[in-house]
């Protein structure tokens, strides 16, 4: 290293070429840790886990997140620098800090959150925090001698490397908790733990750009109006207060990305399948590390075997010789999972707030104290398993009893980052009138600046593991009454809390008491909904030596339902008591004036029909069938047709997830990540789109009389045709892409020919098909089956295709246009599948579509 005018040695970085941030430049520390085994692991971990399987676009690992955050960390460190000299920012500071951001994310899981928040809370009674385990590998790390020998080099000593490890996972040190970095400069942690930090700038970056979502908070803006204030004795990191609608976009797009990417129902349903399928081989599948075996939940503890863990874990379970009955079944899941033969949503419930599901899972059994601490995913999990029995029971006086194997339940919740706390409160603000004082804002204003924003909300979604439509509708219709049940609870609750009254200056708040609806019918919550709570006659009955105030509500002589009011504060009994009684006592002067005004009916006419359509409106029913629409980055909403979603859905095709579009190209940038599954969706959909245009224009054309147009046409069939070629050109490709094709198969002299493997593979996809089918129609007893099979292959082809009006012909032209037969050259018109009026056709080649992608 030479040294500059300053006297300080001048550094050469290393260069990284990426897709959202252009060109990284990374300290040679950095670059040695980015070189370890440790760090490359991060190569094979999605960055949002099972969202592949849901947006074709997010293939991005958490190798290229890191890097960004590591990036963006040094850029926020030196715009403080060089904003503000008189922190004393040195270059040590600004490295430890990068450091912190590349290593942060080291403990992720297979899947990554999808580890954390679905696998490991099915094994709570084992403690484990991926940042915890960060910093166990970052540990790891710092004993490699290498990674030592560049330490000493750059003068990072044992106090820079306690920062590095408190900014990753910050925990006590000699009883008191300290960051490393004393005297003024404890803010430089805020650029990695905050809630607005390095890694929310690279992830909302990353993550919108592959997703094809748009992010509106500018981050380059927040680095720059930063500036750091003492507050309390302490310098934080505050942010221009008129800024704060940046500060919001933060929030907004995060809830975006987690209501339609991360939770989004399809993704939810690949995270069930995984989670169970590991959870089925947890004692089963053993890493080997230095002698020694470990599980998937022993490995957490140990980071030899945690670094064996990666999202290929899948085909190494495929892998395992066991015949055990669990082994066979996550085997059966996994191939389920790479065929896209995921479990189905079958219901999901309207927008809930958070209140009701903590009450649901009160009203179950559980803890209301211990309820009001629990952490979002934990309240999510045990709420799920008191619903699945309120909806078991819902379903248990209809003819044949619903059981936990019928279903499986989800809470699923999106919030702006803090659960039910508004996010502006911890954060601190300044003036550029007052550049020196750090404010806050208050609940009040937070609020009023946060309204519209999106909020703290629940969905409870019903999966099935298989079709089974007249199970389906007795699971639908458990739902359907629970959630009216959850509807007329929450009305009444609102009611009787807004007669509340002061007891010894005790105010009464809707979580003191739980209301519970006993003897209730689907029919009977409908009626009360319909005519309305305060049209209903309520008779209370109150006896002082039980614990709780029951009401029965009737109409005329009918019984409706009986409410049993908790109280869950035994100590607010009295103002209970008094604003039951109060709400009580208004009801009836409003049923009565409403008696003798003539506007209330005795009838019990059951108008189910009309509330019935009500409630449809209120609620969200999900079709079984699969989507048709794919999620693109770079085209956006891509519709699939039904015969190329088949095809889509075949291991064959869905191998193409795990095959790089640019080959070793990732090994060298970063941001190469996307895989020829993506590529190959993007030829299906510009070869049709091309198609239909040309069909315009020849419509048009004709109509103004073009010469020598009369005869040329393109009809849907055509399209259809191009579409399924232009899907299935890259099925032949093998590991590293080109790296194959051009390089291996030539050195073991085999015959290289991209059109007729491709071909090949198109076939194999036809008789694949074709045998489902066959299953499907029972014809695949005895030597039924086989006899089909050897059918000339044309034959094979229209038995699957048929339905979708192809004929041979069209499966000729399929093959013509991804080479695997070609011209015979013997007549003047050497192609079978379209006759000559029709060339232009084999004009819309696939080289084509690939020169537009």
């Amino acid at each position: 290293m030479a040294n500059n005018e300053n006297g300080e040695s001048d550094i050469i970085m290393e260069h990284f070429t990426d897709p959202v941030h252009g060109h990284m430049s990374i300290h040679p520390v950095c670059v040695a840790i980015i070189n370890t085994p440790q760090f490359q692991r991060l190569r094979y971990l999605k960055q949002l886990g099972t969202c592949y399987y849901v947006n074709t676009g997010s293939a991005h690992n958490r190798f290229e997140h890191s890097i960004g955050v590591c990036f963006l960390a040094g850029e926020f460190a030196e715009t403080l620098q060089r904003n503000q000299p008189s922190l004393k920012i040195n270059r040590k500071d600004i490295l430890c800090v990068q450091i912190a951001g590349l290593c942060r994310g080291l403990g992720n899981g297979p899947f990554s959150h999808m580890f954390e928040d679905t696998l490991m809370p099915e094994n709570l009674e084992i403690p484990w925090d991926v940042k915890q385990t960060s910093r166990k590998i970052f540990e790891d790390i710092t004993e490699n001698k290498e990674v030592k020998k560049i330490f000493d080099t750059y003068g990072l000593d044992e106090n820079d490397i306690f920062f590095i490890k408190q900014m990753i996972f910050k925990k006590p040190a000699d009883g008191a908790m300290t960051t490393g970095r004393e005297n003024g400069k404890e803010f430089l942690e805020e650029i990695i733990l905050n809630g607005i930090a390095a890694h929310t700038f690279d992830f909302l970056a990353r993550d919108c750009f592959h997703l094809g979502i748009e992010n509106t908070f500018n981050y380059k803006r927040y680095m720059n109006l930063a500036r750091v204030i003492n507050v309390s004795g302490k310098n934080r990191i505050c942010m221009e207060i008129e800024e704060v609608r940046n500060c919001i976009d933060v929030y907004t797009t995060r809830y975006t990305l987690t209501k339609y990417a991360y939770r989004h129902r399809v993704n939810i349903a690949t995270q069930i399948m995984i989670a169970e399928l590991m959870l089925k081989v947890k004692d089963d599948f053993k890493i080997n590390v230095e002698g020694k075996t470990y599980t998937v939940i022993e490995s957490t503890n140990n980071m030899r075997a945690f670094m064996e863990l990666d999202d290929n874990i899948l085909f190494k379970i495929l892998d395992m010789d066991d015949d055990t009955p669990k082994v066979k079944e996550a085997k059966a899941l996994v191939e389920r999972i790479l065929k896209r033969d995921l479990y189905k949503c079958v219901w999901e419930s309207p927008p809930l707030e958070r209140a009701c599901i903590r009450k649901a899972y009160v009203i179950s059994g559980g803890d209301s104290t211990e309820s009001q601490g629990f952490e979002v995913e934990t309240l999510n999990v045990k709420s799920s398993k008191a619903i699945t029995k309120q909806i078991i029971e819902k379903g248990g006086s209809m003819e044949g009893a619903l059981t936990e194997d019928d279903f499986i339940l989800k809470v699923t919740s999106f919030d702006l980052g803090l659960q039910e706390k508004n996010p502006l409160i911890n954060m601190k603000f300044y003036s550029k009138y007052d550049p020196n004082t750090a404010v806050s804002i208050d609940k009040i204003e937070a609020s009023r600046i946060l309204k519209g924003a999106g909020g703290s909300e629940a969905f409870v979604r019903i999966y099935m593991r298989d079709t089974n439509e007249e199970k389906q509708k007795k699971i639908i219709a458990a739902c359907k009454h629970w959630l009216k049940e959850i509807q007329v609870v929450k009305e009444i609750t609102r009611q009787i809390a807004r007669y509340k009254r002061d007891h010894n200056n005790t105010q009464l708040e809707e979580m003191d008491f739980i209301v519970k609806l006993s003897d209730s019918t689907l029919e009977n919550l409908e009626r009360l909904e319909e005519k309305g709570i305060l049209y209903s006659e309520c008779v209370l009955i109150k006896t002082d030596n039980k614990p709780n105030t029951v009401l029965s509500i009737k109409e005329g002589a009918k019984d409706l339902l009986t409410i049993d009011i908790f109280l869950i504060n035994d100590t607010k009994r009295d103002a209970i008591v008094d604003a039951t009684t109060s709400w009580l006592k208004a009801k009836k002067e409003s049923y009565e004036e409403l008696q003798k005004s003539g506007t209330v009916s005795n009838s019990t006419e059951n108008n189910s029909d009309t509330s019935s359509k009500r409630s449809e409106s209120k609620e969200l029913k999900l079709k079984t069938a699969s989507s048709k629409v794919f999620n693109d980055s770079l085209h956006g909403h891509i519709k699939i047709n039904e015969v190329c979603l088949k095809i889509i859905n075949t291991q064959q095709f869905q191998r193409l997830r795990y095959i790089k579009q640019a080959g070793m190209l990732y090994f060298l940038y970063p941001g190469a990540n996307h895989n020829r599954f993506e590529h190959s969706l993007g030829m299906y959909y510009l070869a049709g789109k091309f198609a239909r245009k040309l069909q315009k224009r020849l419509v048009k054309d004709k109509k103004d009389n073009v010469r020598g147009l009369s005869k040329a046409e393109i009809t849907d069939k055509d399209i259809l045709c191009l579409e399924i070629a232009g899907l299935c050109y890259n099925l032949d490709q093998g590991p590293f892409s080109k790296l194959y094709s051009d390089s291996f198969l030539p050195k073991v002299n085999r015959e290289q020919k991209h059109g007729k493997r491709s071909g090949e593979m198109f076939q194999h996809i036809l008789d694949t098909l074709n045998k489902e089918k066959l299953n499907k129609d029972k014809l695949n007893q005895d030597n039924v089956y086989q006899d089909k099979l050897d059918q000339k292959k044309i034959d094979i082809d229209k038995l699957n295709l048929e339905e979708y009006g192809l004929s041979p012909d069209d499966i000729v032209f399929i093959k013509e246009l991804i080479g695997i037969v070609k011209p015979t050259g013997s007549t003047r018109w050497p192609y079978k599948g379209r006759k000559e009026k029709q060339s232009f056709l084999y004009e819309v080649r696939i080289e084509f579509s690939k020169l537009l992608i």
